[in-house]
């Protein structure tokens, strides 16, 4: 029978692929700017530059489906963006 941490961590991952984002474990291990440019990308976001880790999480510039956003990924891993 899985762990009840192989359970959790299973089920953040699902929650986050749902709600979209990157989860919370990969947050994590996101220690470079190269490493979240890496993510961003993987989530669709190109031209990612201006990387900032910052207090309330961190912060990009990037262009996505032919719009330029700002972004701020927090430490739950939820991407919010803004034009």
């Amino acid at each position: 029978m899985p762990s009840s941490v192989a359970k959790t961590s299973r089920t953040l991952l699902l929650a986050a692929i749902l709600v979209g984002g990157v989860s919370p474990l990969v947050y994590a291990q996101l220690t470079t700017e190269q490493d979240v440019q890496r993510t961003l990308e993987q989530e669709g976001y190109q031209q990612v530059r201006d990387i900032k880790f910052t207090s309330d999480g961190i912060s990009a510039k990037a262009v996505k489906n032919g719009k330029p956003v700002s972004l701020m990924l927090d430490s739950n891993g939820k991407i919010k963006e803004r034009y």
